[in-house]
């Protein structure tokens, strides 16, 4: 751990009062808010994959159940 003299660090970041850290890239709320928006956006793709999933396995069910019943048809 280092430790910086609150001066020496004023010479480097003219525009912090002494003491201070320098700012984040962004201020906290809007990162946050990127967060949020995100974490939407990755919920609603995986609803989107869990829905085309169930999809697809429902087909798969019909086409087994018409590949079992297909050839009794012609029994009708």
């Amino acid at each position: 751990m280092f430790l910086v003299d609150a001066e020496l660090l004023s010479e480097f970041e003219p525009h912090l009062p002494p003491g201070h850290t320098p700012p984040l890239k962004l201020p906290i709320k809007y990162e946050i808010m990127e967060t949020k928006q995100q974490a939407e956006a990755d919920r609603q793709e995986r609803r989107e994959k869990r829905a085309k999933k169930a999809q697809l396995a429902a087909q798969k069910k019909i086409n087994e159940k018409n590949a079992i019943y297909k050839p009794f048809l012609y029994l009708r």
